[in-house]
């Protein structure tokens, strides 16, 4: 895909007129507000009732997991035989954040305890071999993982053989049989009848944290005081946003704003959200959580432990302003990274050709591929590898275009790897480096046999038509009413067509990319719009007539001052 070429737009399938109307009424609710619940599958007052007023007091029991009983009762076991603890947890957000919970947590009754997040490019992802040493060179004969450890029996088989227990708090797909651990915690375990299958690992740890505290006889403040980390972690692995995940979330953010722990406090204020009254799970996803991240890619995960678990402002300041220089440093090699590969392509018509991409940079940090990967995808919409050096081998990251099955056609170029990973949209891969040349050319014509017109050309799907006289104070005030907004409760997306570019558009930021528009009706209506990145549709946009767009309604905080804007996810010149 060329990056001035069309994106194909098209309605989502309107939920049932009749349930619609129904609902409108019974709320008394715009059509089109109903619709979106509907959509959701909130069909009668009762179930618009409790989407709109989950809170905490609506959580399940989590006594109704698989094995909590056991791991909460081994758990007190080491705490009244004065044993100590270890917390393993993977080295992203939702690891360091988990491990962050409970360390939080076990501070206020049983600080016996000792942490640990593997190392990304010396270790890997899962429970390594030198986690379980650790365990046991502390004399900690019980390790709790936390968003990792429900594949990893070879490891858990090791820590048994040291006389170390180990208690697994894993999210992930359980593979065709548990690993020998002494609890498993993982509610997509078959035989697990807990009622919400999708929290995230730090969700896990909340809910083992939960039973203890009832267990133990705690006030709910013990355990509900860290909501606010596990409504980061929640946004930022980009779990279901429903269920308990949109109580966790909903909860978690008030206490962000109000009252956060002094770790997320200092997080915020080097993240330019200090002061905002507003805060939205697209603020975590793109301020927090990218710095959270930024220790993993760059340097060590447990700069992140250590500055989420953090209970002073003034130690935490400094552990926050560290991990905002390794986000800029990871920023500065992105954009360069990404600048190389702009013009290596754009000097290359035959690369521009190509189905696929398959880019080779030595020296780069192996934490970034996969979002130097997601970016080229947004550019050029063909599924794209991004590897580089590591020792005598080259690894990787790979992401997909919508509809296109990435694993299988990695798969299908797998006798020039050492091993691959992943799933449909994404995957990790490891090669020798001088096969490079042979695998990139199998990928091309593998993704050149396999993929349809239809997966080359990017999609954007909207929920309704909307005029400008529908978007009311009432209207927004109801919209904003269904965050937060993620996997399963999507922002919703609306269209508007034959819109006039107003005088006082223009375009601005750092790099004059930002399409700030005065858009208007043909009532004299007016609203407006910003658009990122759009720096390639400025001649069009700004000579055409009239313009439709695709859009989500936001507000925006500056200085002090909130205010309504449409955020456009694509522009188009009408048509007549």
């Amino acid at each position: 895909m060329n990056p001035t070429q069309a994106k194909q737009w098209h309605q989502r399938t309107k939920p049932d007129i009749r349930k619609t109307e129904s609902l409108a009424t019974q709320i008394n609710i715009n059509p089109v507000l109903a619709s979106l619940l509907v959509s959701r599958n909130i069909e009668t007052y009762d179930e618009a009732k409790h989407f709109f007023r989950a809170d905490l007091d609506a959580l399940h029991n989590p006594f109704l997991m698989a094995d909590m009983s056991l791991a909460v009762k081994r758990i007190i076991q080491q705490k009244e035989a004065a044993g100590k603890i270890l917390f393993y947890g993977d080295y992203d957000v939702d690891g360091t954040t988990a491990v962050a919970l409970m360390s939080r947590f076990f501070d206020s009754f049983y600080p016996h305890y000792e942490v640990y997040v593997p190392h990304r490019d010396g270790e890997g992802y899962g429970v390594s071999k030198q986690g379980v040493d650790f365990a046991k060179h502390t004399n900690c004969s019980l390790m709790v993982t936390l968003d990792c450890g429900i594949r990893d029996h070879e490891s858990i088989e090791y820590a048994n053989s040291l006389g170390v227990d180990v208690i697994v708090c894993d999210h992930h797909t359980v593979g065709e049989s548990l690993p020998p651990a002494f609890a498993v915690l993982n509610p997509k375990r078959p035989d697990c009848k807990y009622p919400f299958k999708e929290l995230s690992g730090c969700g896990i740890g909340f809910k083992l944290t939960q039973a203890l505290a009832h267990e133990l006889h705690f006030e709910k403040t013990i355990w509900q005081d860290n909501i606010d980390l596990v409504a980061v972690s929640t946004a930022a692995d980009m779990v279901s946003m429903t269920g308990e995940n949109r109580i966790f979330v909903k909860a978690g953010i008030e206490k962000l704003i109000h009252n956060p722990s002094q770790g997320l406090e200092a997080l915020k204020k080097v993240s330019g959200l200090a002061d905002n009254n507003i805060l939205t799970v697209s603020d975590i996803v793109f301020r927090l959580a990218p710095r959270i991240n930024a220790a993993g890619r760059m340097a060590h995960a447990l700069q992140a432990v250590d500055l989420l678990k953090a209970n002073d402002l003034e130690n935490a300041m400094p552990l926050a302003e560290t991990l905002h220089h390794l986000n800029t440093q990871r920023q500065d090699i992105e954009k360069e990274m990404l600048a190389d590969i702009f013009s290596f392509i754009e000097e290359k018509p035959e690369e521009q050709e190509k189905k696929s991409l398959v880019v080779y940079m030595e020296g780069k940090p192996k934490g970034i591929l996969g979002i130097v990967a997601s970016k080229l995808v947004e550019r050029y919409y063909k599924p794209t590898i991004v590897l580089t050096d590591n020792g005598d081998f080259a690894v990787g990251s790979a992401r997909s275009v919508s509809d296109f099955d990435l694993y299988a056609a990695i798969d299908r170029c797998n006798t020039h790897l050492l091993k691959f990973g992943g799933h449909r949209f994404a995957a990790g891969l490891t090669l020798p480096i001088d096969t490079i040349p042979a695998f990139s050319e199998c990928f091309e014509k593998t993704v050149r046999q396999h993929i349809t017109p239809e997966q080359e050309i990017a999609k954007i799907s909207y929920d309704a038509e909307l005029s400008f006289e529908q978007i009311t104070p009432k209207f927004v005030n109801i919209l904003n009413q269904l965050c937060p907004f993620g996997p399963d409760n999507r922002r919703p997306v609306f269209m508007t067509s034959h819109l006039r570019v107003a005088n006082g558009s223009r375009m601005v930021g750092k790099e004059n990319d930002v399409m700030r528009l005065l858009l208007e009706d043909e009532n004299g209506n007016r609203f407006l719009a910003v658009g990122f990145g759009m720096k390639n549709l400025e001649k069009t946009v700004f000579e055409a007539s009239y313009v439709d767009i695709c859009y989500v309604i936001e507000e925006n905080y500056f200085r002090g001052n909130t205010s309504l804007q449409l955020r456009l996810k694509d522009i188009r010149v009408g048509q007549d």
